[in-house]
């Protein structure tokens, strides 16, 4: 959508609603051409029931400003939004999402004030909206959905895995360096076992007669450790 189409939905005989979303309980407010109040702000729960209080305001607000056209803007902030966003889409409602960052701006030329205030936060997205700083809210569906859920899940899980290996990695570094010139990877299983086991070098001492028929059981090989002369039993011959 470019800025000659988002002038065109926002001008004209149009209501523009803005939404403060929240984990409970949402905030509207309903503006007209000229950034008056339509109906009263007002806040709805975030169910079934809620959503359709919301549809009937809009239509309350749309009869009484004589428009054609309602448009529904709202911060893309956590995960709240997605499914309110979903049910406006399906009841046929144009929806775009404003960025947090022109909102913060355009509060603070308002009232020189960035205090979090819910009523005061829904028509400060109204006015963002109106002022044409929007996209078009796409969401994906089907077979795309689930592609982008299970991508961001993957990269959520990679993340974790990078964070907990580096946290691991620095304690060996503290306590056990010795421990990464043996093992190629951290999570082989002999390296698992080492550390589940003796994940201390005086361990190591205490353990070293009986070491080595337990890591043979882990499959510890020549091809995937190192020989060290203070971690030598770890080695099957």
């Amino acid at each position: 959508m470019n800025e000659v189409q988002k002038k065109l939905l926002v001008h004209g005989e149009v209501i523009i609603v803005g939404i403060d979303v929240a984990k409970h309980n949402h905030w509207a407010r309903i503006y007209n051409q000229i950034e008056l109040d339509v109906v009263k702000p007002f806040k709805f729960h975030n169910s079934k029931e809620g959503y359709y209080r919301l549809v009937a305001k809009m239509e309350e607000a749309k009869e009484k400003a004589r428009a054609t056209k309602v448009v529904i803007g709202m911060e893309p902030t956590g995960h709240y939004w997605k499914p309110l966003a979903w049910f406006l889409q399906e009841q046929g409602y144009t929806v775009v999402i404003v960025n947090p960052y022109h909102v913060k701006r355009r509060k603070e030329e308002v009232d020189n004030s960035p205090t979090k205030n819910d009523r005061k936060d829904a028509g400060i997205i109204a006015k963002v909206v109106k002022d044409g700083n929007f996209l078009h809210c796409l969401l994906p569906k089907g077979k795309y959905a689930e592609l982008r859920n299970l991508t961001v899940t993957r990269r959520q899980q990679r993340r974790k895995l990078n964070s907990a290996l580096n946290q691991l990695q620095a304690i060996l570094d503290e306590y056990f360096p010795e421990l990464g010139q043996v093992f190629k990877n951290l999570l082989g299983k002999a390296a698992q076992w080492v550390l589940r086991n003796c994940p201390f070098p005086r361990l190591i001492l205490a353990y070293n007669p009986t070491l080595t028929p337990p890591l043979k059981n882990q499959g510890v090989h020549r091809d995937n450790c190192h020989y060290n002369p203070f971690l030598g039993l770890l080695v099957a011959t």
